[in-house]
């Protein structure tokens, strides 16, 4: 290919019939939002959706849920920070350089200081896809990197967000990478409705499975509810035995050592179990062998909880070892150990059987404490666990177990779809591969 067709820019080699041009050349308005506190208004439970950067992801979507909410009257005051269909907002404070583009579906709605507003004419002649795309490119992130500011946390002003730079190839061809990207964007999020539709109905049979069995019709009262009159309530104390962790502080840890359980890695970890695959990404204690207490090792089957939690919801969150390999397995701070002493849960049953809301309410119940809530061993030894026949146990699991299967399947597509999103943005939004002009043309390296 003749390299003369392509330019050097200030932001890469581009093709020559590509345009640089800072993105003020096309804006008819870039602003920000406004504080409501700051005229008097205070958030509300209901109301006006109001955009904070918590409520854009990294991605360039919207997170509904965790929009505040003003008043009507608070909006209608906050006139220059209302948004309008297809505002482009970039956060320019604390986490930097996220994108979304409003919709209709979020609005009304109005945002705050932190986000910038990015509106177009009508009469602007580039592709609205396009530039949302580019700028969610590698690009902006290095140019973030070039110009913000550090103080008590970093930032954009309006002025620099103004001159960020756009690549913009002719519009047929804009047209087309916006097509391509957005096509990618929309199986990614496909996939991830699909995996939290599968995760609903994951919980919702999961809470009928473990409360009411399978076809069960007679059931009892119990102490913590009611469960089917063929079922056991057996206290934990005389399933397991019960221990506890050994404490060790983070900056003890290392890349070499044993394998080691935090209670923060419970709470941060989607699963509620360990399996050899795990081991390399854990983090290691480097300890002699002889000096780890005997009830902090753990092996296949024995179950590690969380003692401490920010709120209650967190309390009695839980790994279970389904393989340890040749790995000595060290519990650590903040953990309670609890190790087979009896046969009466079926391994897989017993990974499942702590997520129920019998066994969640009883957790609530022991938490003590008021900013950071705490379980002792004592009481977990007291806590009553719902024990089906066996062969009702093991059909159970296979239900739920299947259920992950699925959302396993379409968790495996996420990484790949990205990584095609990746590459596409990497050629696409530099010229590298042309879509419109010179199909599949690449330029040298």
């Amino acid at each position: 290919m003749n390299q003369n067709k392509f330019q050097r820019t200030k932001i890469g080699l581009l093709p020559n019939d590509w345009q640089v041009t800072p993105l003020n050349n096309y804006a008819d308005i870039i602003t920000k939002g406004t504080t409501p506190t700051t005229y008097g208004f205070n958030y509300e439970e209901e109301g006006i959706n109001f955009v904070k950067i918590e409520s854009i992801d990294n991605n360039g979507k919207f997170k509904v849920d965790l929009f505040t909410k003003i008043s009507e009257e608070a909006h209608k005051k906050l006139k220059r920070s209302q948004l309008k269909n297809n505002d482009l907002l970039i956060t320019i404070a604390g986490n930097l350089g996220r994108i979304a583009l409003v919709n209709e579906e979020i609005l009304p709605a109005n945002t705050n200081q932190a986000v910038a507003i990015v509106r177009f004419s009508e009469k602007n002649p580039n592709d609205l896809r396009f530039i949302y795309h580019f700028l969610k490119g590698y690009s902006l992130k290095k140019y973030i990197q070039m110009v913000s500011t550090v103080g008590a946390q970093p930032n954009l002003s309006l002025k620099q967000v103004g001159e960020i730079d756009l690549a913009l190839p002719p519009l047929n061809e804009q047209q087309k990478i916006a097509a391509i990207l957005s096509s990618v964007d929309e199986a990614i999020e496909k996939t991830e409705q699909i995996m939290e539709q599968t995760e609903t109905v994951k919980k919702g049979l999961m809470q009928q499975l473990l409360t009411k069995g399978i076809g069960q019709t007679d059931f009892k009262d119990t102490p913590i509810g009611k469960i089917p009159s063929s079922w056991n309530l057996i206290s934990i104390d005389e399933l397991f035995v019960v221990e506890g962790g050994m404490s060790f502080s983070r900056a003890q840890l290392s890349e070499d050592g044993y394998p080691y359980i935090h209670y923060g890695d419970i709470h941060a970890s989607k699963k509620q179990y360990i399996d050899t695959e795990d081991f390399d990404s854990m983090p290691k204690i480097n300890i002699e062998k002889s000096k780890i207490k005997q009830g902090a090792v753990v092996g296949k089957g024995d179950i590690v909880i969380s003692d401490a939690s920010e709120d209650t919801d967190g309390i009695g969150r839980y790994f279970v070892i389904r393989d340890q390999g040749n790995e000595l397995i060290v519990s650590g701070l903040h953990t309670i150990v609890l190790k087979d002493k009896s046969t009466l849960l079926d391994d897989f049953y017993k990974e499942y059987v702590f997520q129920s809301l019998l066994m969640k309410k009883q957790f609530r119940r022991i938490a003590t404490g008021a900013t950071v809530y705490g379980i002792s061993k004592g009481n977990v030894k007291k806590l009553l666990v719902p024990v089906p026949p066996k062969e009702e146990q093991i059909k159970i699991a296979r239900m739920i177990i299947e259920t992950d299967r699925k959302i396993t399947h379409e968790n495996s597509k996420l990484p790949f779809l990205r990584n095609i999103k990746h590459g596409l943005m990497q050629q696409l939004l530099t010229g590298k591969v042309r879509v419109s002009i010179n199909e599949n043309e690449e330029v040298p390296s």
